[in-house]
């Protein structure tokens, strides 16, 4: 879900560098967590996220039935932008030097995450 709000409280930011055909870092994705709220008049919760420095920086959400699940939902939409970007497909990003950005994804994205496995979920 995208859409024109604002992000809200930030709990956490990871940056990511984007690295050009020689190795050499060119810049960074900020990627911005939000804290999860409860959306008013429902029981279910959401909390947004925000990429900059890839595609469209629009603030987006998962909704989750509690902050726990919001907030997992989350990070795996994280991963799945990051990891079937242009630049993920490319070799571009690295986090530490690694190019597993350290983010989940549903197993049916596991063949994008480079690296070490156990970063794919169910």
């Amino acid at each position: 879900m995208t859409n024109s709000k604002t992000l809200g409280p930030i709990i956490g930011e990871r940056r990511i560098d984007l690295i050009d055909e020689n190795g050499v870092s060119v810049g960074q994705v900020i990627v911005r967590l939000a804290k999860p709220e409860k959306i008013p008049g429902e029981d279910d919760f959401s909390c947004g996220y925000q990429i900059l420095g890839l595609g469209t920086e629009a603030v987006r959400t998962a909704v989750g039935v509690d902050a726990v699940q919001a907030l997992f939902l989350a990070m795996t939409k994280i991963g799945a932008d990051l990891y079937t970007s242009a630049e993920a497909s490319t070799c571009k990003l690295s986090w530490h030097g690694d190019k597993n950005l350290g983010f989940p994804v549903f197993v049916v994205l596991g063949s994008f995450v480079p690296g070490h496995k156990e970063q794919v979920v169910i």
